[in-house]
């Protein structure tokens, strides 16, 4: 499928036809998806990933679901256990591919649009981390609260990577409280 043309597939459907057409489809965004600083990328409960891909069989040679799997499609993706509820912050120590897994914003989106109610959302951007200018995702990044100096309106939260700078940090809380940078 192209995602232009994309099938939103009926709930009730089980079939191995719809786990292969899932599979194929986010095996293509993800080949496709952009890696690049400033790029997104979303996580999701590991659980829920493996229930997923054990449906589908993505990732296995050539997508073909085995007609004998007793596997159930899941339902809507539930990032419940990365979150802290008290803080509604991403829980401490978490680990890639062991309590979640990374997938590019458009993969995301379409695992939404069949997976409604899917949440909460957990989105990281992509930077280039060292000499060797390697892409990664700053799973805890810093938060800085910005005031005004009138003190009139609320303080903006702005989470940015650690490597971002101080000009970057500026453009990022112009933009959060609706200022021209120029003026600031």
């Amino acid at each position: 499928l192209d995602s232009s043309t994309t099938q939103i597939w009926p709930s009730d459907t089980g079939s191995g036809n719809r786990a292969s057409a899932e599979a194929a489809e986010i095996l293509e965004i993800e080949k496709a998806a952009s890696n690049t600083p400033g790029s997104y990328r979303y996580l999701v409960s590991a659980r829920w990933w493996n229930s997923w891909t054990s449906w589908s069989s993505f990732g296995k040679r050539g997508l073909a679901r085995d007609q004998g799997t007793s596997a159930a499609r899941p339902g809507p993706i539930d990032n419940s256990s990365l979150i802290d509820r008290p803080t509604d912050q991403l829980k401490p120590n978490l680990r890639e591919q062991v309590d979640f897994v990374l997938v590019s914003e458009p993969a995301w989106v379409q695992l939404k649009k069949w997976y409604p109610d899917s949440g909460p959302e957990v989105c990281r951007e992509v930077f280039l981390e060292g000499a060797a200018k390697r892409p990664r995702v700053m799973l805890y990044p810093y938060t800085v609260f910005v005031h005004t100096l009138s003190g009139w309106s609320k303080p903006c939260k702005i989470c940015i990577c650690g490597t971002a700078t101080v000009a970057e940090l500026k453009t990022k809380a112009c933009e959060e409280l609706k200022e021209e940078e120029e003026e600031v």
